[in-house]
């Protein structure tokens, strides 16, 4: 049982700093008036929807470069993002589809991501093979530049 319990700490801190700050969320109503002024400030500039899709969708690659966790990002930008857009009159699963875009378009080259280290080495093997252990001719290789 104690493995078991072991394996799980990390997600348990996870979710307890996920839980505080959703609490700090609720008790400040931050992140409703962040909501709020940003839509009502989106509204005045007039910027059409698409617009708006695409500087949320920046915002979120830049928060996902330094949370790299999927599952936290949302937990944090969800309050502020779902109801700035549905004030927009954005439905809930399109906001969750910018997520998901954002995300997965930005986890691939933040430095903070272990998948990026092993795509630099894989690069490097690729771009510079040894010289006693040449590299089969294949009609797709990666060139990393």
């Amino acid at each position: 049982m104690s493995q078991g319990i072991v394996s799980m700490a990390p997600v348990l801190v996870l979710f307890f700093a996920i839980a505080q700050f959703l609490e700090y969320f609720e008790w400040t109503n931050i992140g409703m008036l962040v909501s709020v002024s940003s839509s009502e400030l989106f509204t005045g500039l007039g910027l059409p929807t698409w617009v708006i899709f695409i500087l949320v969708l920046l915002v979120l690659s830049v928060v996902n470069v330094l949370i790299t966790s999927g599952s936290a990002m949302w937990a944090i930008m969800a309050p502020v993002i779902v109801p700035m857009l549905m004030l927009l009159d954005v439905p809930p699963e399109t906001s969750q589809a910018i997520f998901r875009i954002a995300d997965s378009g930005s986890t691939a080259i933040t430095p903070m991501s272990p998948y990026f280290i092993l795509a630099l080495a894989s690069c490097s093997v690729i771009r510079s093979p040894p010289a006693s252990a040449p590299l089969p001719p294949t009609p797709c290789r990666w060139r990393c530049a």
